[in-house]
């Protein structure tokens, strides 16, 4: 007979995970400290999730593709656009590595242990991506999009928020950001 999920049982093993990723990482958060503070068993949570990975991405996606949601509302406010070429990467490299206790780090621990068979897809990365793609985008003149390849751009804006991400857990808040920040600014506004 086949088992019968519960929805309340899926919440309470993420809210579960979800406390405990943000406490101890992923790293050291297990698959039986999971079932523990869910106040389930451990062969239990297999009924729903794969892996811890996988439990990992059901809180990580939605989490990150609101934060960039609320970035994007959070632009629309700002005219000027090295100010808002400021705040994308201000977001990305300072304020969403510090969140949560650095519940960014989860991800860089769950996918630096990965193998290809846990079945890691890059629909979040390339999704994150073509946002960051259309917020810069949106911040630089036409000039400055006609001269850059914003998804290019985005793709190492990505590969800079794993690196500050993973500074901000290991040494904190790096004290030079604004100076980067202002170097990328830099680039993609047009001589005045």
């Amino acid at each position: 007979m086949a088992q019968v999920k519960k929805a309340e049982i899926r919440d309470v093993i993420l809210d579960a995970a979800l406390g405990l990723f943000e406490e101890h990482g992923y790293s050291e958060t297990t698959m039986r400290a999971i079932a523990g503070r869910a106040n389930i068993s451990t062969s239990n949570i297999y009924n729903y999730f794969a892996s811890k990975l996988e439990i990992l991405f059901e809180i990580y996606d939605p989490w990150l593709r609101e934060r960039l949601n609320q970035l994007q509302r959070d632009l629309a406010g700002i005219r000027d656009p090295d100010e808002k070429l400021r705040m994308i990467f201000w977001t990305l490299w300072a304020t969403i590595p510090a969140e949560h206790n650095g519940f960014a780090n989860n991800l860089l621990q769950a996918l630096s242990t990965a193998t290809r068979e846990d079945g890691y897809e890059r629909g979040l990365l390339e999704w994150c991506e073509a946002k960051v793609a259309r917020l810069i985008e949106s911040a630089v003149g036409e000039e400055a999009r006609a001269r850059t390849d914003t998804a290019a751009l985005a793709h190492i804006v990505f590969m800079a928020f794993d690196g500050f991400t993973l500074n901000h857990r290991l040494v904190g808040p790096q004290p030079a950001i604004e100076r980067y920040i202002d170097t990328f600014v830099h680039l993609l506004r047009p001589p005045r």
